[in-house]
């Protein structure tokens, strides 16, 4: 898998770990069932985009039916992006993910 989910406290760091990000890889089912495995007790989810140089329509559906669903729950969850190519925050910020989460550029 191409995905490293952390837990810390009441916080998850979701690592990356390609180039492309196209929808393949379940990031959605992979943080849900860390999200229950922890009691859903996370506070705020962070995914670390330090590998990641490309994003398609998919990969971006898999974060906005995250945030979706954390907000459907009236879940307080915070989100961050962190790491992030200057061509995909630019990406992000015309979805308007600025509004919904933290974005940090490289």
């Amino acid at each position: 898998m191409e995905l490293d989910i952390k837990i810390e406290q009441s916080s998850m760091r979701v690592s990356i770990h390609t180039e492309k990000l196209e929808g393949e890889i379940p990031i959605f089912e992979s943080v849900l069932a860390k999200h229950n495995e922890n009691g859903g007790k996370v506070g705020k989810i962070v995914f670390d985009f330090d590998e990641v140089q490309y994003i398609n329509s998919l990969g971006i559906a898999e974060f906005i039916s995250i945030i979706r669903y954390f907000s459907g729950l009236n879940d307080k969850t915070k989100f961050k992006f962190i790491n992030l190519d200057k061509k995909i925050a630019k990406v992000f910020k015309m979805v308007e993910m600025h509004n919904l989460a933290d974005l940090d550029t490289k």
